[in-house]
């Protein structure tokens, strides 16, 4: 009869460049990223008079106390009218969802790439009435608009030029031009 050999594991192999991390440390980044991203926007966003930011808590946002799973499809983060009136036409809708850039998480002596290649947010800029189908996508494509970039300072630059050129709130913010990637 024939022994088989017990079943090796394949060794873990890294991106170039890249650093496991364990859960806590993924975490760590994980919430450092949202923070500086929504940081970022709320500087940089000129948010249309009559409306606010709808930022839900950052342990709210993070459900189950899991930051990597309850953000792997995205942290959203609002923009909208401080008293919603389902009938003025001249309402917007900025709906910021953030996916943070991929790393290596070490579990158990198992590793797993998470995230996406680089830093990304899908955006959705409406104006109108949502529930008379009267909105009007602002953005220059179809929506949801995905910009990426290498650096969450980079990545708040493009979202905040795209949100303040829709909206017609270029003026009212400092940034500084960047393209669209």
């Amino acid at each position: 009869m024939k022994q088989q050999s017990a079943a090796v594991p394949a060794p873990v192999v890294l991106p170039a460049g890249a650093m496991p991390m364990d859960r806590p440390d993924f975490t760590a980044y994980v919430k450092a990223c949202i923070k500086e991203v929504v940081s970022l926007l709320r500087e940089q966003i000129a948010v249309p008079a009559g409306h606010e930011w709808k930022l839900a808590s950052l342990a709210l946002l993070l459900k189950r106390d899991d930051p990597i799973r309850s953000t792997m499809h995205g942290a959203a983060v609002q923009i909208g009218r401080v008293w919603p009136d389902e009938r003025d036409p001249k309402q917007y809708m900025i709906d910021i969802h953030y996916y943070w850039q991929e790393r290596i998480l070490l579990e158990n002596g198992k590793s797993q790439t998470i995230g996406k290649p680089r830093h990304q947010v899908s955006l959705w800029c409406e104006k109108g009435r949502p529930l008379w189908g009267k909105l009007q996508n602002l953005l220059p494509e179809e929506a949801p608009l995905v910009l990426c970039a290498d650096a969450i300072p980079e990545l708040a630059q493009i979202v905040a030029q795209t949100v303040n050129r829709a909206t017609g709130q270029e003026h009212n913010k400092q940034v500084s031009p960047a393209t669209l990637q």
